[in-house]
């Protein structure tokens, strides 16, 4: 890169006194280093000196990583959210949900559980325990149920209510770069649906098909990874020792196509239980989580992508002896002053587990002593809001039916 080029400006081009501050370093090379760092590392670094603050945070410095920064530097810490059903058969309508937040750093560092801090508003919904949690990282978590979709913004306690429709193959998923939402849901003509929404448009947004029509029947709920919505395929049960063809659908929000993707392939003499493989969205990679094929460990595949070309790569391999039965999966990350952690979670006993990924321990950090904490989710919070105040809605199927108490 030459000293006068003007169209990719270098650190010592902005910053003149950087040669001076940073003697024999050349600053393209820390340019290369910073761009190869985690995201939360490099937000780190920020705070070394204001020069580094300087040039990390100035736009023309950083054009390659660029879509990677956004809003990072004002990013708030991850929240938990945890959704209480009662110890009695809840009897709808008579008795709503309740919502608590709790952040992450508090459950990891406390010895006991932490007070919980209660949402006031609250929902009634139109069903008992089939409530559930689309997966999902941002401001607003959405809730599922059998016949509708309840948005919640737990930072401003706002909640809209959306028809659904079938009961499988749904997803929701932030667009971070666009600061908008998509929901999706399958319509009756095998075909997959967008409500798109951005800040204060959920009440007015309308339900939009996609073109194509999905090539096969997919298990369960959706994730959003990267612009792109991913589904296990249901193609049956799978014979101890075979490998199916297809195992991940893959929806792409932008050009709106879809891919049939192949499993992770392990070794030559290796077992995996393809049919009880989980998918999780951790550090902004896809992830499919095997707890099932090997006794007491957890392996963790890694979905790669370059360009048009995916890849599976075996990333973690983590011991997991002495937990309790069940669905055990990366919940979200934490950084912890000892290096970068891993949040488990159990998804049967709601137990969460903080797993450190360089000395290799792992801890329980969260035990449901009432049991009385049925779904938890993970989310930002934001002044995100749902629906401008005083706007005119209505109850239809493409509508949303605002809820929060006046």
């Amino acid at each position: 890169m030459e000293d006068g080029d003007t169209q990719y400006p270098t650190i010592a081009n902005v910053i003149p006194h950087w040669k001076t501050v940073n003697g024999r370093l050349p600053p393209d090379s820390l340019l290369q280093v910073w761009a190869r760092l985690p995201l939360n590392t490099l937000y780190k670094c920020r705070s070394v000196c204001k020069l580094w603050k300087a040039a990390i945070s100035s736009d023309p410095l950083l054009p390659s990583i660029r879509h990677r920064l956004n809003f990072l530097f004002s990013s708030p810490p991850n929240l938990l959210l945890f959704l209480h059903f009662p110890n009695v058969p809840l009897k709808v309508p008579d008795q709503p949900v309740l919502l608590s937040t709790r952040t992450v750093e508090d459950v990891v560092t406390r010895v006991c559980d932490p007070e919980p801090h209660p949402i006031r508003n609250g929902f009634t919904p139109h069903s008992d325990r089939s409530l559930d949690l689309l997966p999902s990282k941002g401001p607003v978590v959405c809730f599922v149920s059998d016949g509708f979709f309840y948005l919640c913004n737990p930072s401003t306690q706002e909640f809209l209510r959306i028809a659904r429709g079938h009961s499988y193959g749904c997803a929701f998923g932030y667009l971070r770069s666009d600061n908008r939402y998509v929901l999706t849901r399958l319509s009756d003509e095998g075909r997959y649906e967008f409500l798109e929404f951005g800040p204060g448009s959920a009440g007015s947004a309308s339900w939009r098909a996609v073109k194509p029509i999905c090539p096969c029947r997919v298990r369960g709920f959706g994730i959003m990874v990267d612009r792109a919505f991913y589904w296990t395929v249901d193609g049956g049960k799978v014979e101890i020792g075979s490998t199916p063809n297809e195992f991940l659908l893959c929806l792409d929000t932008k050009d709106e196509k879809f891919n049939v993707l192949p499993p992770p392939e392990g070794n030559d003499d290796e077992v995996i239980l393809y049919d009880l493989l989980y998918l999780v969205e951790f550090r902004g990679s896809l992830c499919a989580v095997d707890n099932k094929s090997r006794p007491s460990r957890m392996e963790i595949w890694v979905l790669t992508r370059t360009e048009c070309e995916f890849a599976w790569v075996r990333k973690y391999n983590i011991f997991i002896s002495g937990m309790e039965r069940g669905l055990v999966y990366p919940f979200c990350d934490f950084e912890g002053e000892i290096g970068g952690e891993m949040v488990l979670c159990n998804g049967d006993t709601r137990r969460l587990y903080l797993y450190n990924l360089k000395k290799r321990r792992i801890k329980i950090v969260l035990r449901d002593k009432n049991r009385t904490i049925n779904r938890i989710a993970v989310y930002n919070p934001g002044p995100f809001p749902l629906s401008v105040p005083n706007a005119r809605v209505s109850v239809s199927e493409n509508q949303a039916v605002r809820m929060r108490s006046q």
